[in-house]
């Protein structure tokens, strides 16, 4: 039997998952926004959210079922 991840670990992951999101998104917008590097845009996603990953993926997966977010409660 397999041990679970560690928290560590969890975070680790989530991270990943929260990173490969936002630059998803970031991709989606440069789509619209021509002339705008990538890495601004992401930028502009994760500054909305005092630079919190987790926060930045809460405020756009909230922005697109139209509901506020202003903290990671």
């Amino acid at each position: 039997m397999s041990a679970e991840p560690s928290l560590s670990e969890r975070i680790r992951t989530l991270r990943e998952l929260a990173d490969a999101f936002l630059d998803e998104k970031a991709s989606e917008l440069s789509l619209t926004t021509p002339g705008v590097p990538l890495q601004v845009l992401r930028n502009l996603l994760t500054n909305r959210a005092y630079g919190c990953q987790c926060l930045a993926v809460l405020k756009v997966l909230n922005n697109t079922e139209g509901r506020p977010v202003s903290t990671c409660d």
